[in-house]
């Protein structure tokens, strides 16, 4: 007994919504989780819409597309985050160095080494 390639298209469906879904919590460790829901989502969704599509399903092959396309957002919105992130550190971190330099030069620090004795 064969499986029917809409199956595999519901299926990815769903790893698609899980992804997203992951993606879409503002946490790193949700992005870690929802990695192999990303990649069933892309890779069983490819396949499905190919196999759905010699088949003849055009419903299953609406479902493959549907799991490509909320894998796909997922990681736009990864892509976007992570961009907005680094933009946010590189533009932040110059003046937080020249602050705690500042900081530093005004500080003044104990005698850590023992002076020579005369």
């Amino acid at each position: 007994m064969t499986v029917a390639p809409r199956f595999w298209a519901t299926l990815s469906l769903i790893a698609g919504g899980v992804w997203l879904a992951f993606s879409l919590l503002p946490t790193a460790l949700t992005t870690l989780a929802g990695l192999p829901f990303a990649m069933m989502a892309l890779t069983l969704g490819w396949w499905s819409r190919k196999f759905a599509q010699q088949a003849g399903d055009p419903t299953g092959a609406r479902r493959a597309a549907w799991a490509l396309r909320l894998g796909c957002v997922g990681c736009l919105w990864q892509a976007l985050v992570f961009s907005l992130f680094v933009t946010a550190l590189a533009l932040g971190l110059p003046p937080l160095v020249q602050s705690l330099v500042g900081y530093l030069q005004q500080v003044p620090l104990p005698h850590v080494w023992p002076t020579p004795a005369p």
